[in-house]
């Protein structure tokens, strides 16, 4: 495994007082909770990266803190490439290949935590134990869901079409929801389970 150090140049609303401060502690940086409430943008040429990479900064000892529940979440991302819509027949398969895939266990997901780039296919597994999952679709367009419950079976699907920003969020009590950039050729008719491969 390869580590580099960055560093980083950022604008920030603390003017000049923090020019005339001593940084000795995170409560000197994060004035207002700005470290915190902000993510970071470093654009690249490399194309398996789509030119973007993400940064959220935490403190040394919240990362030590989370660093078994980031490694857990790093082998759930991209756990599967590959999956099969299985229609009524054994020749009616339809092959999709994933951006990424998520494991998550919430009863509310905001989609713009997992779609940034404008991906074509993703799917989002939700192990919650609640009965119903509202899904926040603000500012996702266009895309179709095809959900699936716990038994892998299609019960439906859902397009997210919407123009400007006005909030827009659907619920769903199932497990299983496959996100598709419309338009699509997927056959909805032939569509009866989904299967990992």
């Amino acid at each position: 495994m390869m580590t580099k150090d960055i560093y980083i140049g950022l604008l920030t609303p603390w003017g000049k007082p923090l020019l005339e401060k001593t940084l000795q502690n995170w409560s000197d940086v994060d004035i207002n909770e700005f470290m915190e409430w902000h993510q970071f943008y470093v654009y690249s040429s490399k194309q398996e990266s789509k030119g973007r990479y993400d940064f959220k900064l935490i403190r040394k000892n919240t990362y030590l803190a989370l660093r078994d529940q980031i490694k857990k979440t790093n082998t759930e991302v991209n756990k599967f490439k590959h999956i099969t819509l299985i229609g009524w027949f054994t020749s009616q398969k339809q092959k999709l290949s994933l951006d990424h895939s998520f494991t998550v266990q919430t009863s509310f997901i905001d989609m713009q935590k997992y779609l940034k780039d404008q991906e074509e296919e993703i799917l989002i597994i939700n192990e919650s134990n609640s009965q119903n999952t509202i899904i926040d679709l603000t500012g996702i367009t266009p895309y179709i869901i095809l959900f699936f419950d716990d038994l892998m079976r299609f019960t439906g699907a859902s397009y997210s079409l919407q123009k400007g920003n006005a909030t827009f969020r659907i619920s769903t009590p199932f497990t299983y929801y496959l996100f598709v950039r419309h338009p699509h050729e997927i056959n909805l008719e032939e569509v009866r389970f989904l299967s990992f491969e």
